[in-house]
């Protein structure tokens, strides 16, 4: 290409720049110059699409479900009233008859058609003038450059010389310059040194003035104390405020013992202290550990002496997923808004006895009043569920059974002396579920009894006691790829499904440990089920949710006709809106719902179903107040953490 064709064709373009006015497009893919800061004019917005108009929306505050609920122009609408933009009333009325917009598109098509053929015209004169002036401006700037090149070639070498001619003449300049400023640094470096010794010096001095005024401080606080025998004879008040003035530790010193305190007091105050080997403390046993066998869970207790109780279910004894529970979740109030239990020691402050709550949870009352102890207090009671504060944590009670409680199946409850009970359902094709409790509500075995004789023991923490869980030394759980049942990936499913775990563990770990142990639970993946969108407030899973869960349900139902000794857990979880208590129970019931839909729809054996709720305790994503994605539910394999292999007898 020639330079003359160069520079005509470089006019063109400028020409036609500056004769055709630049259309602004009239929406981009995304938001992420308003996003920046760059708010769109209404304009702009008229020219949006649905797409980019409900992130706008979301972006300046918009609810994303009101947007999308909302008419493309209502949502136009509103969003240029949420950005103070004006709004064409026009925008608000009905479209124009289809008539008028076609002769509308006909006369605004002709007139365009005539303005194009003007501004062709147009802009074929202004090519050639550009033309002819772009080839005028080239060749003058050609011309300057030459001349300006050899004007810089002169001064070159006249700086250069000039250079030359200074370093020659400064050489000797430079070299007593340098002396001296050697010089000056040294005597810096020296005054320095001087300087740090002599800070060094009053640093020390003022140390050991703060230290001698310390002691007469300590010495004032103790108010003259004789020795060791004054400090024996004080109270646990006066020590902890001794401490105080001690500088000790509060935090620590109000956890400490009596006996504790006074030896860190006279040890704080440089005094001999007489080491006594300490008597071994009673600790609380670790209800996760099974300390001795359950009578419930011994050879004979099929026929062992305890409290039978023997029911038929119908099917007004079960509820469905897709129904409410009978009862709401109410958190209880504080014990002195509410009265005091002494009025009444047999009822709670539902209005249910301790009989009817420990039928409707599958416990006998010996099971509950030692699952509920002196310093318990009951915050919620549905009648299902009993919500139970212990210190700062909560805990939910229910009938682990109560999957098991299908329509035809009888249920046998046998009650022993130690609190422990052993329930027996038979369903009518001879097959049974047995299911062993301890005293403290612990479910701690169960077994599966085919009609054939086979049985299977799912899990026992009976015969092996779990050592107590220490989560600083569980390794970190290995990253892995979330997945999710509406996600279509049935591979990724199936890899969940039948995922090991998520780190290397040289140990096995009892069913409450894992129900109750977060950092347990997640050595496994989990498969959420974002096809479930609870109402606020309730447990139910409509029907058209259900089927959303195919993919699941026929995985898990193929998965354990194949592994029959495989347990999965169903877990429930919301977000920081609403009290905890309130939380937990409602969380639980979902899980139970989701459980009964996997169930009823697609045939998974209930036994190899556990349900728990978390509450707001697991939240996925770390925020306070209403969020979408902390309110799921998810399904995990947890057999790899309790480390057994299945016994087919």
């Amino acid at each position: 290409m020639t330079r003359s064709t160069l520079m005509k064709s470089t006019a063109i373009v400028l020409s036609l720049a500056l004769a055709v006015p630049t259309v602004a497009p009239a929406q981009s893919g995304d938001v992420s110059a308003f996003a920046a800061g760059e708010m769109p004019s209404a304009e702009q917005i008229d020219e949006m699409g649905r797409d980019i108009l409900e992130q706008l929306g979301v972006l300046i505050g918009l609810d994303r479900d009101a947007a999308r609920a909302m008419e493309l122009e209502e949502l136009r609408v509103a969003i240029k009233t949420e950005l103070g933009l004006p709004v064409d009333e026009a925008a608000e009325s009905e479209e124009p008859p289809a008539e008028t917009a076609e002769v509308t598109a006909e006369g605004a098509a002709e007139v365009t058609a005539e303005a194009a053929e003007e501004t062709a015209a147009e802009v074929e004169g202004a090519a050639e003038a550009a033309v002819e002036e772009a080839q005028d401006v080239v060749e003058e700037a050609a011309d300057a450059a030459e001349t300006a090149s050899e004007e810089a070639g002169e001064q070159t070498e006249e700086l250069r010389e000039a250079l030359e001619d200074a370093q020659a003449e400064d050489a000797p300049e430079v070299e007593q310059q340098i002396e001296t400023e050697a010089e000056a640094e040294a005597e810096a470096q020296v005054e320095t040194e001087t300087q740090v010794e002599s800070e060094a010096e009053a640093e020390a001095e003022a140390e050991t003035e703060a230290q001698a005024e310390t002691e007469t401080q300590a010495e004032t606080s103790l108010g003259g104390l004789a020795g060791i025998n004054d400090i024996d004879a004080m109270s646990r008040d006066q020590l902890l405020a001794l401490a105080s003035d001690l500088s000790l530790d509060l935090g620590a010193t109000e956890n400490m013992s009596e006996a504790e305190l006074r030896t860190a007091v006279k040890a704080a105050l440089g005094m001999e202290v007489e080491v006594v080997e300490p008597a071994p403390e009673e600790t609380e046993p670790d209800t996760t550990v099974a300390d001795s066998t359950p009578m419930a869970a011994e050879d004979d207790a099929s026929t062992a002496e305890g409290e039978v109780v023997v029911e038929t279910v119908t099917e007004a004894d079960v509820r469905s997923s897709s129904e409410e529970f009978g009862s709401d979740v109410i958190v209880e109030q504080q014990a002195e808004q509410r009265g005091t239990r002494e009025d009444d020691d047999d009822d709670d402050d539902r209005g249910f006895s301790n009989a009817e709550t420990a039928a409707a949870l599958g416990l006998g009352v010996l099971a509950l009043s030692q699952i509920l102890g002196d310093a318990d207090e009951v915050v919620s009671n549905s009648g299902d569920r009993v919500v139970v504060r212990r210190g700062n944590d909560l805990q939910v009670i229910r009938d682990d059974d109560v999957l098991l409680r299908q329509p035809g199946s009888e249920v046998e409850t046998r009650n022993f002396a130690d609190g422990s009970s052993r329930v027996v359902v038979t369903r009518p094709d001879g097959s049974q579920v047995i299911t062993v409790r301890a005293a403290d509500g612990t479910v701690v075995r169960r077994v599966q009894v085919r009609a054939d004789g086979r049985r299977i023991v799912l899990f026992d923490d009976t015969e092996e006691a779990a050592e107590p869980v220490d989560v600083t030394t569980l390794p970190e759980p290995r990253r892995q790829q979330p997945v999710t049942v509406t996600s279509g990936d049935r591979a990724a499913l199936e890899a969940a499904l039948n995922a090991q775990l998520a780190a290397d563990v040289d140990r096995r770990f009892s069913l409450n440990q894992v129900r109750s142990i977060r950092e347990v639970r997640h050595l496994m993946p989990e498969v959420t089920l974002d096809a479930v969108n609870f109402q606020t407030g309730s447990a139910v899973i409509q029907p058209g949710e259900a089927e959303e869960l195919a993919d699941l349900g026929s995985q898990l139902a193929d998965f354990l006709a194949a592994n029959p000794d495989e347990l999965f857990i169903v877990e429930g979880h919301t977000d920081t809106v609403g009290d905890a208590a309130y939380n937990l129970a409602l969380s639980d019931r979902r899980a139970e719902s989701v459980a009964l839909a996997l169930v009823e729809y697609f045939d998974v054996p209930p036994e190899n179903l556990i349900i728990q709720g978390y509450g707001e305790s697991d939240l996925l994503v770390p925020r306070e107040g209403p969020e979408r994605a902390n309110r799921r539910a998810t399904v995990r394999r947890i057999t790899p953490l309790l480390h057994r292999n299945a016994r087919l007898d």
